[in-house]
């Protein structure tokens, strides 16, 4: 249990960051990305509207490869968007800047990795591991630094007044509402398309299970790595140190959805008699279906209170071609459903990105060599 904040001054900076260049200085142009990139990770996938994929990891360039940026002997990440067909363009990283510095996204050093990436036609947004900071990118390319320091979020601050602790996951909203979990300080933090911040679920001084049937304001999360949005403003929280999935609907009432029982997992069982492990990845289709990751290692959909695994779990390892339900993941650590149904699941240990169709019968591999 984390001790209390109550009382305790905040006196860190918060930062946001303009364009780098002046009005005696032409603007610099934009960087060409390293060429010949090949993840070697896969710790962040994300669908845009438009179908677009973005996958993030470390990577290396080169023959024979050599890390795009090394820190502490770590490779630094990229984020990168990849056709069906797994040709690899690099949208951030793999240059020599910090967040202050950099006006492209090409120019970033992702050296600590990223945990999340949220998408939509305007722009990306990405979440730095261990960093108290949030970057978005426009389309073309432009990178500013959003968030830094460690204050509370609060009513009424804009995005760029907003600090968070360690933010595990990002999601938009039709609505272009913009969904922030913060797995340290027990949070979830909606903003709006004003870039008015609301803190709208959990006490960073009040960790913990409590608060289903009532408002999602008063309720307490505890270490929550997941979040996505649903329909009707909706949206569904991976509440892992609850060993649940939750619902907040649209009149902002929260739920337990999944988990909190003491039956083993299997197929059919009711979502709210299964008994949970530590529930990270989450995603909603756009027809309403949940689908998370149990242990890092098996995806299930729950629909209609019930859930089915749909992939992971078997005894080969995972790889292009086989059924989903014989595959042996490692390591999964976000999955995104794309506009038709498409499941894409990023497990860092195989580095890869396995994709699974919507008729979900077989795998197929999104990077190739």
């Amino acid at each position: 249990m984390r001790t209390s904040r109550s009382g305790v001054a905040v006196t860190a900076a918060l930062l946001c960051v303009a364009l780098a260049c002046t009005t005696e200085d032409p603007p610099r142009t934009k960087p060409e990305p390293p060429a010949d990139v090949r993840l070697v990770g896969a710790t962040a996938v994300e669908v845009a509207p438009d179908g677009t994929i973005y996958v993030a990891g470390p990577a290396t360039t080169g023959d024979p490869p050599v890390p795009v940026g090394e820190s502490d002997g770590v490779p630094d990440a990229v984020v990168a968007r990849v056709s069906r067909g797994g040709d690899l363009e690099v949208f951030a990283g793999g240059g020599t800047r910090g967040e202050l510095a950099a006006e492209w996204a090409t120019e970033l050093s992702l050296s600590l990795g990223i945990e999340a990436i949220a998408a939509r036609d305007a722009d990306v947004v990405i979440a730095r591991r261990r960093e108290q900071s949030v970057l978005q990118i426009t389309r073309d390319g432009r990178s500013g630094r959003v968030a830094a320091g460690i204050e509370l979020p609060k009513r009424g601050r804009s995005l760029s007044q907003t600090a968070f602790a360690a933010v595990s996951d990002l999601d938009f909203a039709d609505s272009g509402d913009l969904y922030v979990a913060d797995f340290s300080l027990g949070v979830v933090v909606r903003v709006g398309p004003d870039e008015i911040a609301e803190l709208i679920v959990g006490d960073p001084d009040r960790t913990g299970f409590s608060g289903d049937g009532g408002a999602a304001g008063k309720a307490s999360l505890a270490s929550p790595y997941g979040v996505a949005a649903g329909p009707g403003r909706s949206f569904y929280i991976a509440d892992t140190g609850n060993h649940r999935v939750r619902r907040v609907a649209g009149d902002g009432t929260i739920t337990t959805v999944a988990g909190g029982g003491n039956k083993r997992l299997a197929d059919g069982i009711a979502a709210t008699n299964a008994r949970l492990g530590n529930v990270k990845a989450i995603d909603v289709s756009p027809t309403g279906r949940v689908y998370f990751v149990h242990n890092g290692e098996v995806v299930y959909e729950l629909h209609k209170d019930e859930l089915t695994r749909i992939a992971g779990g078997g005894s080969r390892r995972a790889e292009s071609g086989i059924g989903p339900k014989a595959a042996r993941f490692r390591d999964v650590e976000s999955i995104a459903v794309g506009p038709d149904g498409t499941l894409y699941i990023a497990d860092d240990e195989l580095a890869q990105v396995f994709v699974l169709n919507p008729d979900r019968d077989r795998l197929e591999v999104l990077l190739t060599d």
